[in-house]
């Protein structure tokens, strides 16, 4: 078998989740041109991965990634680079006045990442970020593979509700997310009926995550939020409910969503969060232990500055998993010329 058959054969699983992010987002890219993008990924030894969110919560993608390079060496050296997109500590994308500025600022970033930081391969650890990826200049222009968590997302949806045949699904994720509602047409496309999907809206709910995951707020949003997204469905005692996390920064709080869940809707709750599974995906593509070891080198980077709240909140999340990436975001880069943008 030729080498370039072997490559494909083991990326072809990774061509399909980036194929299923493109059905999904509407973005219009030959399959071999990404097989090309893939291949060239997957034959380098030396690589540049870049996580990008518009907030820190696909820090815990970058954490996790970090902690499975150290079990599992496809190259010889890993640069993992997390990007906070956003402009400025007080422009934030959900307070944006309409898509067209969302994606007008994200794609000045996508621009500005590329140039000065050089990525092999781009992951949008942001669900918001996600579905106004496809609208971006970027997307049409760029030779760089790009991923999206909401592939994800919709795949172990669709997974979990096959595997609970009576079960129904909340989807939970910023306005801008729930408002393009990429998940819900994803799932409808696989054959999901539409009245087993429910949306909500979580405003600034990620905001206050960010700042402290076991806060007092955090837990009277979620109950609200519950509360709405309840409303219109049926105790179902009988039957699980399933909780989609779409949003990143949602992974921190995930013990409140699933005590707040299962107490008010009084089932069987579970929990689906795709972050994980971003971080993982690499790894079932490639020969995991073609090398002896990954030299592993990891940053923070923001045009914003980020409060020492959020530092330390967020930080002491993901130590666990990623001690290197907890030091990062502590000792974090600031580049304030990384784009440009306008309001």
């Amino acid at each position: 078998m030729s080498q370039r058959k072997k490559i494909f054969n083991r990326t072809r699983p990774f061509v399909f989740y980036i194929v299923i992010n493109l059905l999904l987002t509407g973005t219009a890219l030959k399959a071999n041109e990404m097989d090309k993008r893939l291949n060239d990924f997957f034959k380098k030894e030396k690589v540049t991965i870049l996580v990008t969110d518009s907030g820190l919560g696909g820090l815990s993608v970058a954490a996790h990634l970090e902690a499975n390079f150290k079990k599992w060496h496809p190259f010889k050296e890993v640069h993992i680079i997390f990007v906070n997109a956003l402009a400025s500590d007080t422009y934030f994308y959900n307070q944006m006045k309409d898509t067209q500025e969302k994606v007008s600022v994200f794609n000045s970033a996508l621009f500005g990442m590329t140039k000065k930081l050089h990525p092999d391969l781009i992951l949008i650890a942001c669900n918001t970020l996600s579905v106004l990826y496809d609208q971006t200049a970027y997307s049409k222009r760029t030779n760089i593979p790009v991923v999206s968590i909401v592939g994800f997302g919709v795949d172990m949806l669709n997974e979990k509700l096959s595997e609970f045949p009576g079960s129904k699904a909340i989807i939970l994720g910023t306005p801008t997310t729930i408002g393009q509602n990429a998940h819900k047409t994803g799932l409808i496309k696989k054959g999901v009926p539409e009245d087993r999907i429910r949306t909500q809206a979580c405003p600034m709910l990620e905001s206050e995550i960010q700042n402290d995951p076991n806060s007092d707020m955090v837990y009277t949003m979620i109950e609200m939020f519950a509360d709405e997204a309840l409303d219109t469905l049926k105790s179902d005692k009988e039957n699980a409910l399933l909780v989609g996390l779409c949003c990143t920064h949602y992974q921190y709080a995930a013990p409140v969503f699933l005590k707040v869940f299962s107490e008010n809707s009084n089932q069987k709750t579970v929990l689906v969060d795709p972050n994980k599974r971003m971080s993982t995906f690499i790894f079932e593509q490639t020969d995991k232990q073609r090398f002896e070891a990954t030299k592993r080198v990891v940053r923070v980077v923001s045009q914003a500055k980020l409060s020492q709240g959020d530092i330390k909140a967020i930080s002491e999340m993901i130590e666990p998993v990623s001690l290197s990436f907890a030091k990062a975001l502590k000792n974090y880069i600031r580049m304030k010329d990384l784009f440009t943008y306008k309001k």
